[in-house]
C-alpha cells in the first residue's frame, strides 16, 4: 500500500491534484475575502502549488504575522498614496476649445465660427492687452467680410479713444510735474505698445513722446523712470547710441539701482558682446543689493557671469 503511494506516478498525480485544489480554493476565497487580500492569496497559492503542505503552512504563518505586526498607519499612508483622483483633462480640453478666455487669440480669430471671431474682436475694445493691433490685423486679413468689417471698426474706435485720451493728458501736462507727467507718459506707453500705429503715424507719436521726455530729462531728476522711458524709446526708434548713453546715465546717477545695468546687459547680450557685459556684472555685484534685483533676473545674471569669464 505504502509502496503504491510512494510510486513516482502516484506522487505526480497527487501533486497535480493538489495544485488544482489550490487553484480552485484560491479562486473561491477571492470571492469572499476583502479585495486587499487578493494579492496575498495569489502568492500563497503559487507557493503552495510548488511546495505542498510546506507552502500552505509557510503562507499561513506569514499572513498571520503580517496582520499582527503591520502598522495601521503604514496601510493608511499607502492607501492615500495609491488612491488619487484622476484630473479630467478631456473636460479641460473641451472648456479651452469653447472659452474665449482660454483660446489663444490668434487661433480664435481664425476660428470657423463667425460669432467667436466677432465677440473676440469686440472684446479687444475694453481689453488691457498689449499689441491689440496685431490681432486686429488678423481680422482685417480674414476671408470673411463681416470679420474684416468688425476688425476695421474696432481699430478705428481704439485709435480714436487713444487720441482723445492722449489729447486730454497733454492738456493737463505741466513740465516737471510728476503727477501730470505720469499720466501722459502712461498714455504714450500704452499707445505705442498697442500695435495700432504704423509707419508715419507711429513715427510722429514716437517723435512727440521723445521731445517730451527729452525736455523732462534736461534737468537732472530723482525719477529714474523718465530716463528709462527715454532709453526704451530710443531703442524702439533705432537710436542705439542715444539709448546706450541714456541707460549709462541711469546706472551712474542711480548706482545702487539695478535698472540701468540690466538694460545695458540686455542690449549687449543681444549683440553677444561679452566683453561689455562683464564690467556691468561686476558693477551690479559691487553696488546693487541682491534684494533689489528681480527674482527672474538673478539666475540669468549668474549664468551670464559664467559666460563672461
Amino acid at each position: 500500500m505504502l509502496d503504491n503511494i510512494l510510486h513516482p506516478m502516484t506522487l505526480l498525480l497527487l501533486y497535480f491534484v493538489h495544485a488544482m485544489i489550490m487553484i480552485v480554493l484560491s479562486n473561491f476565497l477571492k470571492r469572499i475575502v476583502d479585495q486587499n487580500h487578493h494579492g496575498v492569496l495569489t502568492w500563497v497559492s503559487i507557493v503552495s502549488c510548488f511546495l505542498p503542505l510546506i507552502g500552505e503552512l509557510f503562507g499561513l504563518i506569514s499572513w498571520m504575522l503580517a496582520k499582527r505586526w503591520v502598522s495601521d498607519k503604514i496601510l493608511v499612508d499607502y492607501g492615500e498614496y495609491v488612491t488619487f483622483d484622476v484630473l479630467n483633462l478631456e473636460s479641460l480640453r473641451h472648456e479651452a476649445a469653447t472659452s474665449l478666455d482660454l483660446v489663444p487669440l490668434a487661433e480664435a480669430l481664425n476660428d470657423h465660427e463667425h460669432s467667436t471671431r466677432k465677440d473676440l474682436i469686440v472684446r479687444l475694445i475694453n481689453s488691457n492687452i498689449t499689441n491689440q493691433g496685431k490681432y486686429l490685423n488678423l481680422g482685417l486679413n480674414n476671408s470673411d467680410s463681416e470679420t474684416v468689417h468688425y476688425a476695421a471698426a474696432t481699430m478705428n474706435i481704439l485709435l480714436d479713444r487713444y487720441e482723445k485720451e492722449l489729447q486730454k493728458a497733454k492738456e493737463l501736462y505741466r513740465l516737471h510735474d510728476d503727477s501730470s507727467f505720469l499720466k501722459v507718459a502712461d498714455v504714450y506707453e500704452r499707445y505705442l505698445k498697442s500695435g495700432l500705429l504704423e509707419d508715419s503715424s507711429l513715427l510722429n507719436v514716437q517723435k512727440e513722446y521723445a521731445t517730451l521726455l527729452e525736455n523732462e530729462t534736461k534737468t537732472p531728476s530723482n525719477d529714474k523712470q523718465r530716463y528709462l522711458y527715454l532709453g526704451n524709446l530710443y531703442l524702439a526708434m533705432d537710436y542705439e547710441e542715444k539709448a546706450i548713453k541714456t541707460y549709462a546715465y541711469v546706472s551712474n546717477a542711480f548706482p545702487n539701482e539695478p535698472d540701468g545695468y540690466l538694460k545695458l546687459i540686455e542690449f549687449y547680450y543681444g549683440k553677444r558682446s561679452w566683453a561689455m557685459i562683464k564690467p556691468l556684472l561686476n558693477a551690479i555685484e559691487k553696488y546693487v543689493p541682491e534684494s533689489k534685483i528681480p527674482d527672474n533676473q538673478r539666475f540669468v545674471l549668474k549664468q551670464l557671469g559664467g559666460n563672461a569669464e
